[in-house]
């Protein structure tokens, strides 16, 4: 028997080639290789922003409290402060001597007495700005600056024993310390005072109790100071005037004089004045304060006087970073924080209203000492029994366990953040410390925080401001609610069109113009977000604004005219609907063309009859009533009852009805789709009037004043990103049904349309979904589209005319100038990895349902 050949003469091996099965391999490995890689690339994304972000919850470090003994007098600390570097400290006694104190030893280094001959009674002063304000006992008060003087100077010309030290080494030289920084240089540190001559108002020369000042008012350096008479508050506003010729500088104070409301039994302990010199506190002993409006330099006078749920007696106050909180310390061990918020009682003559937002700590020991950081909101409390808390004000929470010493007398931040300082019977008690990132917790990033100067609590997100007294507020829900927010009006404007126009490409649409107008709609995905973005926010947005009765007339109008045209084409005759049929996309082009120019037309009679006239002003809510607003916003819910529940009805009654002919049967259907739109308006209207009967308003719940760029603008720009993703995925999930079940369909007696919706649409469900799931995606992690046509306000609104702000674009925006490591810095990246597991999430859940609906369809 011999061996056949094939037709072309050479005998066909029956198995596979080395070649085949070497490419085979390689390339099975190179895509096993791929899906890995992707896989644990993306992992290691994850891992990644996880890592930066994980210190935002890390519990502050804080190493063990070291005491040095303190030489010197028995005179009582009225403050302490400390150099950024920890090696001196500075202390402010009630003798009226400055002393500069050695960190490592406990010796005086220096003592100066600006006043000899003066008795100091009152004092403030400002660590941000050294700057000092002495109150004396002849009624007389001077201003000056007491702190540390640095200087830097070269190795080669330090005395010998300078030089002899090692890097990091420090010795005191006379009145000044000085430390070895590196090989080349020197850093000297020493007491400097500077104060101003000493100046008496009015000839008082009762001594001064209280006393306090502020350098941001208009009027020059305001000083506000109460004798220990306690008749009169006195204002004096300094301006200082410098001789050009000899640089001499006059002093120029001018007094005002208010009634202070005196109170029995009891003793005003603080007097704190805010930053711009316009308001001023008296915090009595009992716990009461007295809050003084000095905006008036001619009328000043008591604005209010408020009495604060105090357990005990008020022991101690200062005032927060920004001077505009008031921090009352108790002897329950509490702390109180207060600022003023505006108020429309007419009990307050300024409109403005003190209130008790924060509760700190809660050892049960009386406050003693109090004293807030220049550098954030932190603040630390020195208790009787020697406890000392820190605390962060805007969380309102202890951020590091009480740490056991002998009762503090006074206390101090580190300038760097980095410690804190004690004056206690023992010697002075250094404790050193990281807070890391207090300003951020699950409370704070999620849930509503009372800020300084806002009415409640708020989520608000506020990264940076012009000072550095201002609040970070790092809230992440506005963000979060951007992101959905702008996720949902892309899909409310993109799913629609792209579901129906992948459902008539693949079922109605002739092959010839498939293949034209589904290359095109792919070709749209090619569109940069940014010519997308500026497209809608310096063409469409402006547009849109000046045209918006318009604009809302051909939303409403387009889709109803185009249900219309598909009515209206049956009614043509059986003859030329078949020769029209390869041309029924000119007609459904025609009817969109025809809706939209009746919309726009509709636009003037719109704002004339349901918006008084003007539509913009009724959005704010200064003319006409909410029925327009009620009316179109239960319009899409009146029509879905009325085709739902009244099509039903209609149909019932149309069953039982005999048509003579496919004509008779077309124009019945399109007198039921009128009724049914007139049904769905009527159902509408009547709604609306009752609920506007009732008092309800729209404005400024649902719909509020029309901002340029809008949530309206980027759902109609996103959705150009979105419609060929979700388009082409539905399309291909269509087409990919069999031939044989729509041709069994059809056979059965079903409609083309009967056919698409309960047979191919149930078999390609899994694709239809995971259409949707994708573009829902590119949605949540758009980022330009939404950048330049959302106007960027991290606002919570539901008000489709109003802008927002989006976690990726807040990425966009801010991470490029965040400081690296800074609690800004990670919590964007917090953010970002929010993104990432929204995206996961949503993808994992698309999957699961998409899993579920092709095992459905399998049955099929």
């Amino acid at each position: 028997m011999t061996t056949s050949r094939q037709f072309t003469g050479r005998v066909r091996r029956k198995t596979t080639g080395l070649s085949t099965r070497f490419v085979d391999r390689v390339a099975q490995l190179l895509i096993t290789i791929g899906g890995i890689g992707t896989i644990v690339a993306v992992s290691l994304v994850a891992v990644f922003l996880a890592l930066v972000t994980l210190p935002l919850f890390l519990s502050p470090h804080a190493d063990e409290p070291q005491t040095v003994a303190a030489a010197g007098d028995d005179s009582r600390p009225l403050w302490l402060s400390v150099d950024e570097y920890q090696l001196l400290a500075l202390t402010g006694r009630d003798n009226g001597s400055f002393q500069a104190i050695d960190l490592t030893s406990g010796q005086t280094i220096d003592e100066q007495v600006p006043f000899p001959d003066k008795r100091l009674t009152a004092h403030a002063r400002w660590d941000a700005t050294d700057s000092v304000v002495l109150g004396f006992g002849d009624g007389s008060f001077a201003i000056g600056t007491v702190g540390f003087k640095t200087r830097f100077m070269d190795v080669d010309r330090a005395p010998q024993a300078i030089q002899n030290l090692q890097v990091g080494e420090s010795l005191r030289e006379g009145k000044r310390i000085a430390a070895r920084i590196d090989e080349t240089q020197v850093r000297t540190l020493e007491l400097i005072t500077e104060f101003e001559q000493a100046i008496r108002t009015d000839n008082n020369t009762d001594p001064i109790l209280l006393i306090d000042r502020a350098t941001g008012s208009t009027l020059g350096d305001t000083i506000v100071l109460l004798t220990e008479k306690r008749d009169t508050l006195r204002v004096v506003n300094i301006r200082r005037i410098e001789n050009l010729m000899t640089g001499k500088v006059t002093l120029r104070p001018r007094t005002t004089t208010i009634p202070f409301k005196q109170r029995d039994n009891t003793t005003p302990i603080f007097l704190g004045v805010t930053a711009l010199g316009d308001n001023a506190f008296i915090v009595w002993d009992d716990g009461c304060i007295d809050r003084y409006d000095l905006r008036s330099a001619d009328a000043p006078g008591l604005a209010e006087r408020v009495t604060p749920p105090i357990e005990g007696r008020a022991t101690t106050a200062t005032m927060l970073i920004g001077r505009e909180t008031l921090l009352v310390g108790t002897e329950s061990g509490q702390t109180l924080a207060l600022f003023r918020i505006r108020s429309e009682d007419s009990a307050v003559s300024d409109g403005f209203r003190l209130v008790h937002a924060h509760t700190l700590g809660e050892h049960p020991s009386p406050v003693v000492s109090l004293n807030a950081s220049t550098r954030s909101r932190l603040i630390v409390v020195g208790h009787e029994d020697g406890h000392l808390e820190l605390s962060q004000v805007t969380s309102g929470v202890t951020i590091l366990p009480p740490s056991q010493q002998a009762s503090p007398l006074a206390v101090c931040f580190a300038p760097k953040e980095d410690g804190i300082l004690a004056w206690t019977n023992d010697g002075i008690v250094r404790w050193p410390f990281s807070v890391r990132h207090p300003e951020a917790s699950i409370r704070s990033l999620f849930l509503p925080v009372w800020y300084e100067g806002y009415d409640d609590p708020q989520h608000v997100w506020q990264s940076s401001g012009a000072t550095d007294a201002h609040e970070p507020k790092l809230g992440l829900m506005p963000l979060v609610f951007g992101t959905i927010k702008a996720t949902i009006f892309a899909m409310i404007f993109a799913t629609p069109i792209a579901l129906l126009a992948a459902i008539y490409s693949s079922e109605y649409l002739s092959p010839h113009w498939r293949g034209r107008i589904k290359p095109t709609l792919e070709m749209m995905a090619s569109l940069p977000s940014v010519v997308l973005g500026f497209m809608g926010g310096l063409v469409i947005a402006p547009f849109v604004e000046t045209r918006l009765p318009e604009a809302i007339g051909v939303c409403l109008v387009t889709p109803l005219a185009l249900i219309t045209g598909a009515y209206l084409w049956n009614l043509l005759p059986e003859s030329m609907a078949v020769a029209a049929r390869r041309k029924r996309l000119i007609g459904v082009v025609a009817a969109l063309l025809a809706g939209a120019g009746i919309g726009w037309l509709s636009g003037n009679p719109i704002e004339t009859f349901l918006f008084a006239g003007d539509i913009k002003r009724w959005l704010d809510g200064q003319i006409g009533g909410p029925f327009a607003g009620l009316f179109l916003l239960l319009l899409p819910l009146g029509l879905l009852a009325s085709a739902v529940w009244g099509g039903q009805i209609l149909t019932d009654i149309l069953r039982s009805t005999t048509i003579h002919s496919v004509s008779a049967a077309a124009r019945l259907n399109l007198l039921k789709w009128l009724a049914i739109v007139a049904i769905g308006l009527a159902l509408s209207a009547v709604a609306a009037f009752v609920l506007a009967a009732f008092g309800v308003d729209p404005r400024p719940s649902l719909i509020d004043t029309y901002v340029q760029r809008n949530a309206m603008i980027v759902g109609f720009v996103m959705g150009f990103a979105v419609i060929p993703i979700i388009y082409t995925i539905a399309d291909d999930a269509l087409t990919a049904v069999p031939n044989h079940l729509r041709s069994a369909s059809l056979g059965a007696g079903a409609t083309p349309w009967q056919t698409t919706v309960r047979v191919v649409m149930p078999i390609a469900a899994s694709g239809l979904f995971s259409a949707l799931m994708i573009g829902l995606g590119r949605a949540v992690g758009e980022t330009m589209i939404v950048l330049m046509a959302a106007g960027n306000t991290p606002v919570m609104d539901i008000n489709p005319f109003n802008g927002f702000r989006t976690m990726s674009a807040n990425i966009a925006v801010e991470l490029p100038e965040a400081v690296r490591d800074s609690t800004h810095y990670r919590t964007l990246f917090l953010t970002a990895l929010l993104l990432f597991v929204m995206t996961f999430v949503l993808n994992t859940v698309a999957e699961i349902v998409r899993a579920r609906f092709r095992k459905r369809a399998q049955v099929l």
